[in-house]
């Protein structure tokens, strides 16, 4: 049987996590990648879950026993999909897991750690002595089913629709709490919010399903600009399959925008939030292209 080694090193050790057990059910509350560059600055990908999604939609759950792992990763609506692997511990806070396709076994090796509540895995790869990626991924206690009732049951039509034009549309309070909202088939959520002239507002839909978001001038018809993934151009910050927009206004004024699926097939729960910049909206720290690895994680990170 041949072996394709994908070897990793990471965060240092904490002698007091050393052997703890990781067996338990776990919710993906974080995942985030980060490229550093030749001159040590960071630029950073979040695939970023609210804690608040997993109780009706979660993304990815791990359920792990002390020999074993089971992956369940919802892919859109009611579909998702689990697969298994063996992984063993090893001295100094390391977990090595193995998977076999056919003839070939590939084993992922990444260093853990424990914060407070959550179990926080760390792989990184590193090129002439320097390393130039690594992935943190922050996993959080899960309680319930397996799969979540959520993924098995058909997606409904939230309470604000009709809210499919922009005459329409939902208003949405800045800095005001997140709005829950479903997309079904085909369908485009509206929303309005008033804005300032020199204030820099904050976009930001958090949930997991593929979404795309359009932002438009105050007569509801000129675009100004959109988002699918947040693309480095725009802040440096990848929400996996979620738009996260910064914007400035130029005139005051009611402005709209829409949130759909990316194609008739995203379907799914997400959380819509607009707040104004406070200093802290994630700017690129690399303006070259993003080094990820071929070899990329296939049991720690997405």
């Amino acid at each position: 049987m041949g072996a394709f080694f994908l070897t990793f090193t990471a965060c240092e050790d904490d002698e007091e996590d050393d052997g703890q057990s990781i067996a338990g059910k776990w919710y993906v509350y974080n995942d985030v990648d980060i490229n550093i560059d030749d001159q040590g600055e960071e630029a950073y990908d979040d695939y970023y879950y609210k804690e608040y999604d997993y109780d009706f939609y979660a993304a990815d759950i791990y359920d792990i026993s002390e020999s074993a792992v089971t992956i369940y990763e919802n892919e859109s609506g009611t579909e998702y999909s689990s697969q298994e692997m063996d992984y063993e511990m090893l001295d100094g806070n390391k977990i090595v897991a193995s998977i076999t396709d056919g003839t070939q076994t590939y084993y992922d090796t990444a260093d853990y750690h424990f914060d407070g509540d959550m179990l926080v895995i760390v792989t990184s790869q590193s090129e002439g002595g320097e390393e130039y990626y690594r992935n943190e991924m922050y996993l959080k206690p899960y309680n319930g089913d397996l799969p979540p009732a959520s993924w098995t049951t058909e997606i409904q039509a939230d309470n604000y629709e009709s809210d499919d034009a922009y005459t329409e549309a939902t208003e949405i309070e800045v800095g005001g709490e997140p709005q829950q909202h479903s997309t079904t088939s085909a369908d485009d959520d509206w929303f309005h919010f008033d804005a300032e002239a020199g204030e820099t507002y904050v976009l930001k839909v958090s949930g997991y399903m593929d979404n795309y978001l359009e932002l438009y001038s105050t007569d509801g018809t000129t675009q100004i600009d959109s988002d699918d993934d947040s693309s480095p151009e725009l802040d440096g910050t990848t929400y996996w399959g979620n738009p996260y927009l910064v914007w400035t206004c130029q005139a005051s004024g009611t402005y709209y925008f829409n949130v759909k699926g990316w194609s008739d097939n995203s379907l799914g729960y997400y959380y819509m939030e607009v707040d104004l910049d406070d200093g802290t909206a994630k700017k690129s720290t690399d303006d070259k292209e993003k080094k990820k690895p071929e070899n990329h994680s296939f049991f720690f990170s997405k």
